[in-house]
């Protein structure tokens, strides 16, 4: 295992820690298009189909090939992927496209999509938090996208948002201006929107910043978050972030 934060802290530290850290929601369909992976049992990553085209955000752990039984749970075929909008590069979120992952359930075709300050982390150019480097090295070809970026994939419209803080290079993504997908952005609890730990985010303040940010959005119908389930109140969910 490569000696890093992220993989100490999950794997030993937060495991002797008393209480519910996340709370994903279960492998299953969450609305008519949105459909959810449980990895590991603390991380969601969300499939978004239109029967036509099918996208994910995020892919989970490294090595994480028993995801295919999961994909067989809800109906879907992983290699009709055609696209991945990575909200950050931490372990939990890209480790099936890490060099030395087996994961295989993805397309060989596949087009990814992350922010460019994202590259920084797998690159090694930043450190991901005190002095460990994040763990996730990409050999396959990416794309960067930038703030207010549009991408459409048949009649799929993916807008990104960045969202630093957890990490600088975050990224959200919104749907068809209605489906809004957080990544580590933010927790819910009880409902409502609170800032990620703090031990895990870069910058904590910037991602109080990041969050006034989103609160400001109109007409979502869906919030998720890859580790504190989804919201179907956004306005009831953002109250306290808008005042």
């Amino acid at each position: 295992m490569r000696l890093n934060f992220i993989n100490i802290w999950g794997n030993y530290i937060s495991r002797l820690i008393p209480g519910e850290l996340f709370y994903p929601l279960p492998t299953g369909k969450v609305s008519e298009n949105i459909y959810t992976i449980c990895d590991r049992g603390d991380a969601n990553f969300f499939i978004y189909t239109d029967g036509k085209d099918t996208i994910c955000f995020d892919v989970g752990y490294i090595n994480n090939n028993y995801v295919k039984k999961d994909f067989k749970q809800i109906g879907i075929n992983p290699k009709s992927i055609s696209h991945v909008f990575l909200t950050h590069t931490d372990m939990d979120h890209a480790g099936a496209i890490d060099s030395d992952s087996s994961s295989n359930w993805l397309n060989n075709d596949l087009i990814i999509y992350m922010s460019k300050e994202e590259e920084n982390l797998i690159k090694k150019r930043k450190r991901r938090r005190f002095f460990f480097n994040t763990p996730i090295r990409i050999s396959k070809q990416y794309n960067f996208i930038e703030d207010g970026g549009i991408v459409n994939v048949g009649n799929i419209k993916i807008k990104a948002i960045h969202t630093p803080g957890h990490t600088l290079g975050h990224m959200s993504y919104l749907i068809n201006n209605k489906y809004l997908f957080a990544g580590d952005l933010l927790l819910l609890k009880n409902g409502k929107a609170e800032e990620f730990y703090k031990v895990w985010n870069i910058d904590h303040d910037l991602d109080k910043e990041s969050i006034k940010k989103i609160a400001k959005l109109e007409n979502i119908e869906i919030l998720c978050t890859c580790h504190s389930k989804c919201s179907f109140d956004f306005k009831r969910a953002m109250e306290e972030w808008n005042k």
